[in-house]
């Protein structure tokens, strides 16, 4: 008997093929068929969300580069806060911006570091959020930081100053800030829940 995917000789009693294998079936001949395996297409991925916000900065510590950045996803079921991979390249720019121009060269680094940083981010973003906000997979959940409940939203954010909020939930404590305008949109989000 012989596999119809690879050719080559298996026993006439095999169930998949030694060399390849495929999975084999006996025809009439005495020659091994390949049985289609059944693929069933991609159901599409639909969710609605309330709100995608990105580049949230968690601002324990100090530090100049190298932190890790947040993104904010409100859906029907809860907030989840998703951390981005660390960038690297605002810091390797600044350490070799002022390793060859001192203070001017640093600037120009993490500004460049910075841009290389954030295409990196959309990237990763891509695989979960199209560009007009839709999520397109449940990829985001391998990002997943902190996932809270819907009813347990309004209790565990505060606002905090003018750009930054406060989340506590389930032992972790996290503060992250963005620009007014960021912080203002998802502000009125949170209120709408």
């Amino acid at each position: 008997m012989f596999c119809t995917n690879c050719g080559k000789k298996s026993e006439n009693n095999a169930e998949f093929c030694h060399n390849c294998g495929a999975k084999l079936e006996n025809d009439t001949k005495g020659k091994a068929k390949k049985i289609p395996e059944k693929k069933t297409p991609p159901t599409p991925f639909e969710a609605d969300i309330l709100i995608y916000s990105q580049e949230w900065l968690r601002t324990n510590g100090f530090a100049v580069a190298a932190l890790p950045y947040y993104d904010i996803l409100i859906d029907q079921e809860g907030l989840y806060v998703l951390k981005l991979p660390k960038p690297f390249g605002r810091a390797a720019g600044i350490i070799i911006g002022f390793l060859v121009f001192r203070i001017i060269g640093a600037i120009i680094g993490a500004a460049i570091g910075f841009g290389i940083d954030r295409k990196k981010h959309q990237r990763v973003r891509s695989l979960w959020i199209n560009s007009d906000h839709k999520l397109i997979s449940e990829e985001y959940k391998r990002a997943i930081f902190l996932k809270i409940p819907k009813e347990k939203i309004k209790t565990s954010i505060t606002m905090k100053g003018a750009r930054s909020i406060k989340i506590v939930y389930n032992n972790e404590k996290v503060v992250l800030k963005r620009n007014k305008k960021e912080r203002a949109r998802l502000k009125s989000c949170l209120e709408s829940i």
